[in-house]
């Protein structure tokens, strides 16, 4: 009885240990997947913003108002003199 009750103990924490291993690298691969997509996330926000500016200077570029708003030498001087 008492070799039985032993041998289950034994199976039991052989089990619990290696539930115990097995979680650990569940956590370490959630860090690392938690990472990657992070990093996914701001890559892409960073491809988006790039994107808006990228736009926003092609409409400057080929638009009257960028001639008439950027290339207006006349405001840098008005804010130079305030």
């Amino acid at each position: 009885m008492e070799k039985l009750e032993a041998a289950r103990e034994e199976a039991v924490q052989k089990t619990l240990h290696a539930a115990q291993n097995e979680i650990t690298q569940l956590r370490a691969s959630v860090a690392v997947m938690r990472d990657q997509l992070e990093n996914t996330c701001y890559e892409k926000d960073r491809a988006a913003q790039e994107d808006m500016a990228a736009a926003r200077l092609r409409h400057v570029s080929a638009t009257r108002w960028g001639t008439r708003q950027y290339l207006n030498m006349d405001r840098l001087t008005e804010n130079l003199m305030a």
